[in-house]
């Protein structure tokens, strides 16, 4: 006979009584699970019962205090009231450049825009946060979380070719400096804004808005230490908005020495050149930026100041082989790259091209006059912006 390894005995049911329908068995309530702890269903059903109108209660207390805190954040908090149009680009610029001659056919670029509620004023506020930025403003705390919402509002619309955007912009960064006169990136983009209002001559710009953003300049670049973005932005306003040339290139040659690697510190470099150095470092710099990233905010105004070079050397076919390139890479309204893609067909005698291009111009920018173009284009050598000048007359641009 086999013996079988020892088990743990086995409690047989109960028989089931002829008198009773369930017998022995457990009631159906009673064959539940046992919960944890002990309690079975029962006991669970039974204290939710005793505590029913305490648990509503609570849900009920919980459901306003959450509903009224998100009215308030969302109302009246500065971290969520920024609503506007954030843009963002993903650019295959690299193919960009060695296909421009194709002209439009070969544009790759993806534009996703998504538009939010208006702000206050009926204006909408371009909200686009640059790592770049973000990570110096970092760097460089401010003393109130407001300083940061206004400074971020204000940053993507510093440089716009819209003059309603560049005003809102200043109006943003201005009250943050208010609340805070130290904080450094600030300080950047007012002297950014400032120098975009008046080097296009946009709606709004003035001797007394120049010496606004003069003010602006000369505080960042005594506060910018180690920061040569904010150091290159002002050594150009210092160009621009005061014809301090030296000066300008001093600061400009300073920070591109400091952060030789930053794309934008080289375009600022190089365009500050254009204006008061040589042509041969302006365009060193401007092309060592497109190498160092050809997919950069920049890259747009690097490839303008290289077709700007061409003018200057009187070689228009290359000035709009680089000024395509430029209008490919990016859809915004780039001012001086319509100057040029206007002036160099004019020049060469390409009279259709020019006057297409003159409309896209004036359409864009109605404001556009000889006049203002040289109030604005601040040159140590003038011949470098009479040149584009006698093009845009050339094609029939008015003279005020």
């Amino acid at each position: 006979m086999t013996t079988l390894p020892q088990t743990t005995g086995i409690r047989l049911p109960r028989p089931m009584s002829a008198g009773a329908p369930a017998g022995g068995a457990l009631l159906a309530g009673q064959h539940a699970a046992v919960a944890a702890g002990g309690m079975s269903a029962a006991d669970i059903w039974r204290v939710l019962r005793a505590n029913a109108l305490l648990i509503i209660a609570g849900m009920m207390f919980s459901s306003v205090l959450g509903f009224g805190v998100n009215w308030y954040l969302a109302r009246y908090h500065s971290r969520f009231t920024a609503t506007g149009l954030v843009l963002v680009e993903p650019r295959r610029t690299s193919q960009l450049l060695l296909n421009s001659n194709n002209e439009y056919q070969d544009y790759t670029g993806l534009q996703i825009e998504q538009r939010s509620q208006r702000v206050a004023g009926n204006r909408d506020v371009v909200v686009g946060h640059r790592a770049r930025e973000i990570d110096r403003a970092r760097r460089k705390p401010a003393s109130d979380q407001t300083v940061y919402d206004l400074y971020f509002q204000a940053l993507s619309t510093a440089t716009a070719a819209d003059g309603d955007a560049v005003a809102r912009s200043i109006e943003l960064i201005e009250r943050a400096l208010t609340i805070d006169p130290t904080f450094v990136p600030a300080l950047g983009v007012a002297a950014s804004a400032h120098l975009a209002l008046y080097d296009r001559q946009l709606p709004g710009s003035g001797d007394a808005q120049r010496q606004r953003g003069l003010g602006f300049a000369r505080a960042a670049l005594a506060n910018a230490g180690n920061d040569a973005f904010v150091r290159a932005v002002a050594g150009y306003a210092l160009i621009v908005l005061s014809d301090d040339f030296d000066g300008g290139m001093i600061a400009l040659r300073q920070a591109a020495t400091d952060n030789p690697n930053s794309a934008a510190v080289q375009t600022y470099f190089g365009t500050g050149a254009l204006h008061a150095g040589t042509l041969a470092e302006a365009e060193e710099a401007m092309r060592r930026a497109l190498k160092l990233n050809v997919n950069d905010i920049s890259a747009p105004w690097a490839l303008t100041g290289l077709a700007h070079i061409a003018m200057c050397r009187q070689d228009y076919d290359a000035a709009l082989e680089w000024a395509h390139r430029a209008q490919l890479s990016s859809l915004q309204n780039n001012g001086p790259n319509l100057w040029i893609l206007t002036a160099a067909n004019a020049l060469l005698g390409r009279n259709h091209e020019a006057q297409r291009w003159r409309g896209v111009l004036e359409t864009r920018l109605p404001d556009t006059t000889i006049a203002a173009l040289r109030r604005g284009q601040r040159m140590r050598d003038p011949l470098r912006i009479e040149v584009i000048i006698e093009g845009l007359r050339r094609a029939g641009v008015r003279e005020r």
